[in-house]
């Protein structure tokens, strides 16, 4: 099963996943993905923030349209918000969150919204951490599995989250 992950905003972090589902999670899966059918297939940032808002839809829809036209997927998670404290970052993530739903329809895929809270508190024990704890974990984790990247940015390490937790919760649901 292919997964597509993202964190949403004028940056959009993005992870694409292989995730075999027969195979069960052994106790310290995330420092083994391989041997648990987990592979990263791409990772990566679009970043937006030169553009209007009209412009920064339809950009993130014809680049997440192409990455999914060519490597179809079952699934799409993404990083939903739980508090937004300025209008315009509420336009942003809404109207990028309905693109997500678009896509859901269009590719007759689930769509599933991982809140900040979780995804913190899975990676890094507490629901409070701060941005550079998630992506020294997420290095760390990248390393372990050999997984070559020099660095990432805070909104590709929050794709790969969403993915890791989105993975977790699928392989708890097919085991037997």
């Amino acid at each position: 099963m292919r997964l597509l992950s993202l964190d949403l905003g004028r940056h959009v972090g993005y992870a694409l996943w292989d995730v075999d589902l027969k195979k069960p999670l052994s106790p310290g899966w995330l420092y083994n993905l391989e041997q648990n059918g987990i592979s990263l297939i791409e990772s990566g940032c679009w970043d937006f923030t030169n553009l209007e808002l009209a412009d920064c839809y339809a950009k993130f829809y014809y680049e997440a349209g192409d990455l999914c036209a060519s490597h179809p997927f079952s699934m799409i998670a993404y990083e939903c918000i739980e508090f937004m404290k300025y209008r315009y970052t509420a336009q942003v993530q809404f109207g990028l969150e309905a693109i997500v739903l678009l896509f859901g329809v269009e590719f007759k895929v689930t769509v599933v919204p991982q809140g900040v809270t979780k995804m913190k508190k899975f990676i890094c024990g507490h629901g409070r951490a701060q941005k550079r704890d998630i992506v020294t974990r997420v290095m760390h984790l990248l390393k372990e599995n050999r997984i070559r990247k020099d660095s990432i940015t805070d909104h590709e390490a929050d794709a790969i989250v969403c993915g890791l937790l989105t993975i977790q919760e699928l392989k708890a649901e097919h085991e037997p």
